[in-house]
Order: structure tokens, then sequence, then C-alpha cells
């Protein structure tokens, strides 16, 4: 686990987050022992709004990526009763991320 998944698991403020991302910024891309990336964590243990949609916009592929027990954020985000402001951030990190792949994807076949 990274300093940045114990730090949203203790709701740190949208500073000290944009402090770790600052000093290693694929931090967000990174997966604790259970397979959560730390948007997963953030959102299963409820942190600010504001962290939420920081980590979204560092990695909006997370959205997209599944934890060890086959959910996804938005599924996280439901079940933990998050706010429309998360369940809307993450629909747009969900798309930002698809139209990526798409675009990659036609490169390649291009």
């Amino acid at each position: 686990m990274l300093a940045l998944h114990h730090a949203v698991m203790k709701h740190a403020s949208e500073e000290v987050v944009q402090m770790l991302l600052d000093a290693y910024a694929d931090g967000c891309k990174v997966a604790d022992n259970d397979g959560n990336l730390p948007l997963h964590v953030a959102i299963e243990y409820e942190a600010s709004d504001a962290v939420i949609a920081l980590l979204i916009a560092k990695h909006s592929g997370a959205c997209r990526e599944l934890n060890h027990i086959k959910k996804l954020p938005m599924d996280l985000a439901l079940e933990h009763g998050a706010s429309e402001a998360v369940v809307s951030e993450i629909a747009a990190g969900e798309k930002v991320a698809r139209d990526a792949e798409v675009g990659i994807l036609a490169w390649l076949w291009g």
C-alpha cells in the first residue's frame, strides 16, 4: 500500500493528496495488495469529492478498472451512496478513458 492509499483512506485533504501525487505521479495507477487503486480506496472510504475528482483528473483510466472483487469505481460509488458530483465525475472519467482506448485502437488499426 502506498502513502497515497493510506492518505485517501484517512480522509487527507486535497492539498496532501496533491503533494503525494506531485512526489509520485504514477501512484494513482498502483494497486494495493487487494487490487484497489487509490480511486477505489477513496470511494470506499468516502474521501471528499475534491480528492476523488483529483484522482480521476490524474488517471481517468482508473474509472474503468476493476478491483480484486471485480468492482468498478462506479459500482463502489453507488454502493456507498456517493454524491451526485462523484457519480458525475466517475461517468466523465469513464468517457475520457473509453475515448482514449478507442483512439489508440483506431491508431493501431489505422
